[in-house]
């Protein structure tokens, strides 16, 4: 058994100028574009499943145009393009295109596939979006390179007891899911576009939130399906391009298409009415939620929504008139589908904690903190220990996430909500499906002046995760008091004194106000009371979390002295609520980072007393018993006066 396969060509222009004889060709091709020949020198398809009878010398290298003068035959040929055979056909006047039958096998359900493409006009343009365009004659045609795709099934009709073949022509795609026609249709317009070809489309748009991402951010493909309107027949299937726009891609409409009456030599057309429906591919892996009636796969949300779409076209003297292609959503009318699929959010909150009691503060100022949103990835090699980066959310995602992921600020001295910040609609997922981790990370600044760290004179720990919210908490350092004690001979310069060691100090804390804070020993006036030595350096240092330096009043005094050095006098200091201080006669320095205060405190060397056995000696002992006797007579004289009074 054999069966034809033909395809037809038409110009339709305002004239509908007829086609010349041969003046184009289309090529015939196995659908992996394999060819073989027998050794009979018959072309076989699909390795050996038929035969194919054509109708061309064996190996012709050119075209070959019939010898039968009248008959209205084209030149045809087979050419071996490598190992690629292709059988191009040129174009009768007429349209038609014949390009002779192929044997097929009496095993129902065997299916045969071919591809059907015009080929390119010598001197034509290829436009490079599927077009080409020619001029003859003054006259410039814009013609769709249309690719169809032809299955053919062998069938068995019971009726007269014979196989044939059930042919069906798809365009652009694979078979089980392009539109199904009864013949290849190429039918070109001089217009740009072709008004035939019905434009459906439809818009993909990404979310986070109310905001719309690049479909990039996701790194997958989008596709949608064209259906009939029971979703029994699939025509049409498209993906979304950069941009979100969904094109699909239908063979122009044609006068064949459509319902001719005739009334004497009269001919109408009944109007042409399409009906589809259009969805969003949902993968097959993607999870259903029966509660919101939601598909979500990796952290992305599809939209499940189904449109009608509907074609209407109409046939006036063999001309078609632009289909006009309308849009619902249930019964309402809407101007094009929009799918919108959403990356799942998550909040994100960060809350402030100032843990002033620690350092015996009552009376704290705290500074504006600003929070910073990281995600903190595993960066490390497969098998090695995981290795953890900080990356800024706002540079990954660039403009994607410059809204939802800005700095948030912490004013100073707030206080309840003030104190806590939130980050919404932050995706999920990252474009691979995986859960993404974020970190808060507080500091000073915004944006390009920011920097990373806790407030000076506090300590920050990190508490928490993504789910329930973070908590820094910032402690205040305890304040120190660092004494250092130089030493040096009367009228010394400063650079030239040394570090003194074994100098001891207590310093205790007065009680000058009405209610000082603890530790407080009502019997004494004088609590807080530390005691040290200075060390190799001439250091010495006071307060810690046993012994508080907070806001007060304190006095400095040198319990132990070296020998050979004069005692200092006492000092008083007064340490302000900032932990700042002020005392009379001595610089103190205050470091806010650290919260240490720093003060010189000098001692003066003693001078030296004479050697034993000098003559110092001598002068000292007759000073001494100078002084006694005169105190003696001194005392004998008073007595005398009395007695004598």
């Amino acid at each position: 058994n054999t069966a034809d396969f033909t395809a037809h060509k038409a110009l339709v222009t305002p004239n509908n100028r007829p086609l010349e004889h041969d003046e184009f060709q289309f090529e015939l091709t196995g659908y992996d574009g394999v060819w073989k020949r027998d050794s009979n020198g018959k072309v076989v398809l699909q390795e050996g499943k038929e035969d194919w009878n054509a109708l061309a010398p064996k190996g012709a290298e050119n075209y070959t145009t019939a010898q039968a003068a009248g008959n209205g035959d084209v030149s045809r040929y087979f050419h071996d393009d490598g190992d690629k055979w292709v059988y191009r056909v040129g174009v009768a006047a007429d349209g038609n295109v014949n390009f002779g039958n192929a044997d097929f096998s009496h095993n129902v359900g065997d299916i045969y596939r071919y591809k059907v493409e015009e080929v390119l006009p010598a001197g034509a343009t290829d436009n490079g979006d599927g077009s080409y365009s020619f001029t003859k004659d003054g006259q410039t045609y814009t013609c769709p390179r249309t690719v169809y795709y032809v299955q053919a099934e062998v069938r068995y009709d019971e009726s007269n007891g014979s196989f044939y073949l059930s042919k069906r022509y798809y365009v652009d795609d694979q078979y089980d899911i392009q539109y199904e026609t009864n013949f290849a249709s190429f039918h070109n317009s001089t217009l740009t576009p072709s008004p035939k070809k019905p434009a459906i489309t439809a818009t993909k748009k990404l979310l986070l939130g109310e905001m719309e991402l690049p479909l990039s951010t996701t790194e997958r493909t989008y596709t949608f399906e064209l259906t009939s309107s029971d979703g029994s027949r699939i025509y049409a299937r498209a993906t979304a391009g950069a941009d979100g726009t969904v094109t699909f891609g239908l063979p122009p409409i044609t006068e064949a298409d459509f319902v001719k009456r005739y009334s004497g030599n009269a001919v109408t057309y009944d109007q042409l009415v399409r009906t589809y429906k259009m969805r969003e591919v949902i993968p097959s892996d993607a999870i259903y939620d029966d509660v919101h009636d939601t598909y979500t796969q990796n952290g992305v949300q599809y939209d499940a929504t189904p449109y009608d779409v509907t074609v209407t076209a109409n046939c006036n003297n063999g001309t078609v008139s632009t289909p006009v292609v309308t849009y619902s959503s249930g019964d309402a009318p809407i101007d094009a589908p929009i799918f919108n699929n959403r990356i799942m959010p998550i909040n994100v909150s960060a809350t402030k904690v100032w843990n002033d009691t620690a350092a015996g503060s009552t009376t704290p100022s705290h500074p504006a903190i600003t929070f910073r949103l990281y995600i903190a990835e595993n960066v490390a090699e497969e098998g090695q220990d995981p290795q953890w980066e900080a990356t800024d959310v706002r540079a990954k995602y660039a403009d994607a996430t410059q809204t939802t992921a800005e700095d948030k600020t912490i004013a100073a001295n707030a206080s309840g909500e003030g104190l806590t910040v939130s980050w919404d609609n932050l995706p999920a997922f990252d474009s691979q499906g995986n859960a993404i981790n974020y970190i808060a990370v507080e500091g000073t600044g915004t944006d390009a002046s920011f920097v990373a760290g806790a407030p000076a004179g506090y300590a920050s720990a990190l508490t928490g995760n993504q789910t329930d919210g973070f908590t820094i908490t910032n402690t205040l350092q305890p304040l120190t008091l660092q004494l250092t004690k130089l030493a040096g001979p009367a009228g010394t310069a400063h650079d030239n004194l040394t570090a003194l060691q074994g100098a001891g100090f207590t310093i205790t804390r007065l009680n000058t106000e009405a209610t000082p804070p603890a530790p407080y020993d009502s019997e004494n006036p004088l609590y807080f009371a530390q005691t040290a030595e200075t060390d190799g350096g001439g250091h010495a240092t006071f307060g810690d979390s046993a012994h508080l330096l907070t806001a007060g009043t304190y006095r400095i005094s040198e319990t132990k002295v070296p020998a050979g050095y004069q005692k200092d006098s006492d000092i008083d200091i007064v340490i302000a609520a900032d932990g700042t201080a002020t005392v009379s006669g001595n610089d103190v320095t205050y470091n806010a980072t650290t919260r240490t205060l720093s003060i010189e405190i000098t001692n003066t060397e003693l001078p030296p007393l004479p050697s034993t056995g000098g003559p110092g000696d001598h002068l000292l002992i007759a000073s001494a018993v100078a002084m006694f006797a005169a105190a003696m007579a001194l005392i004998a004289l008073v007595e005398r006066r009395r007695l004598e009074a």
